[in-house]
């Protein structure tokens, strides 16, 4: 028998209970490797697959948030708005509410007679039948504070060279008798007094 280079005998088969040669069971280990190698990449091949659709996923899944962010941000914004007006318009609500209540106590007084009488008496310097209005020609204590600050305004207006010239004038003037200040010309005052 000739031996062939795959180390099987002449007829090619295998006899039960013996070996193959070493050559053989080195061959049938690289195309189990290999067979290994095909199908681990067959099979890691979805698996990236998969990772680049998640991925995809995830960027579709931010574009919608994204979207929904956009579309929402309007309404939200006149929600906050009109919320904020809600509180003002409440507040403005409540403050004519107490202005409602102070009108109405103030009809209130005014409804009664005394009220209105005591109001003419003070406004419209009103006397009652058989009271005698007396009117005094001397300067009320209003018109003299009213009047003062109008005289100061006057002299500050004025330069302080020609108040010190005036100064130096009246100085040298001499009189015999005192000179008074012009009464200002004031609106009566009236006052009621009951008839004797």
């Amino acid at each position: 028998m000739t031996s062939r280079p795959g180390g099987t005998s002449g007829s090619g088969v295998n006899r039960p209970g013996r070996r193959p040669p070493a050559s053989a069971r080195v061959h049938r280990s690289l195309e189990r490797q290999r067979a290994d190698r095909t199908v681990d990449a067959v099979r890691s091949a979805p698996r990236q697959r998969r990772r680049t659709l998640l991925t995809g996923r995830a960027a579709i899944l931010a574009v919608v948030i994204a979207a929904l962010a956009i579309a929402l941000a309007a309404p939200l914004r006149q929600l906050i708005g009109q919320r904020a007006q809600i509180a003002g318009l409440r507040s403005s609500v409540q403050s004519q509410k107490q202005q409602v209540a102070a009108l109405q106590k103030q009809q209130k007084l005014w409804l009664d007679p005394a009220y209105v009488a005591s109001q003419a008496e003070q406004r419209l310097h009103y006397v009652r039948p058989g009271q005698v209005p007396y009117i005094t020609l001397g300067p009320s204590p209003a018109a003299a504070a009213v009047g003062a600050p109008a005289a100061t305004n006057v002299a500050a207006q004025a330069p302080w060279y020609a108040e010190l010239w005036t100064s130096v004038q009246g100085a040298g003037k001499v009189t015999s008798r005192p000179v008074l200040p012009k009464l200002a010309a004031t609106r009566p005052s009236v006052s009621p007094s009951p008839r004797p």
